[in-house]
């Protein structure tokens, strides 16, 4: 009985690990994307300005 609790515990703990990490990642890829398009849009002003 006691095993069987200590595995529950590890699967969450494995669970909730793999959360974090998938939100730590989903934040990364989406501010690169962010900065990405935050350059373009500067890059584009920047070349308005010199036409």
């Amino acid at each position: 009985m006691d095993s069987q609790s200590d595995r529950g515990q590890v699967i969450v703990e494995a669970l909730w690990m793999s959360l974090v990490l998938f939100s730590l990642l989903l934040s990364l890829t989406y501010f690169s994307f962010k900065l990405e398009e935050e350059e373009k849009k500067s890059q584009f002003r920047v070349w308005e300005k010199d036409r």
